[in-house]
């Protein structure tokens, strides 16, 4: 019971990626888009401007986009990463119930079910570019960074 009731679980984890991986890519992608070139005309309107009201407001508004657009890319990242853990979680309690003097049908049932999860892996990509965990949100400070300072040496390179 258990085991056919993870091998739907896999296949719905399976389904749902297929079906939603092109729209997770446009939503990362769009986010991560989005607060990089905030961070960057922001910081030039408002270092550059003559700091008046116009580039004040322009300020508080880009700031507020990005908390926006940056809770989304964390919340869209984060749903992915904690059910995939709840995945992995599963292998430790059956490991766990395993040890205990169990009788010898329950243990091989139990070991069947061990071996299910271990040789179906679950994970949310994003297109099969990348896959969705928290190890994307350091990348993509690094990778926004890296493209921030490039285009302040292209900018200071223009004056």
């Amino acid at each position: 019971m258990y085991r056919y009731c993870y091998g739907q679980f896999c296949n719905m984890v399976c389904q749902l990626n297929s079906t939603y991986q092109l729209h997770l890519l446009g939503c990362i992608s769009a986010c991560f888009l989005k607060i990089l070139f905030n961070l960057y005309f922001s910081m030039f309107g408002y270092v550059i401007g003559t700091n008046g009201q116009k580039e004040h407001d322009e300020l508080i508004r880009a700031i507020f986009w990005n908390v926006f657009y940056g809770m989304r890319f964390l919340t869209i990242i984060y749903v992915a990463n904690a059910t995939c853990k709840q995945a992995v979680n599963a292998k430790t309690l059956i490991t766990d119930i395993n040890n205990r003097y169990l009788d010898t049908s329950t243990q091989e049932e139990l070991q069947l079910f061990y071996t299910q999860i271990s040789s179906r892996c679950i994970q949310f990509t994003a297109c099969d570019l990348f896959t969705l965990n928290t190890r994307l949100i350091t990348s993509a400070i690094a990778a926004g960074a890296t493209y921030l300072v490039i285009l302040v040496q292209f900018h200071s390179g223009k004056n």
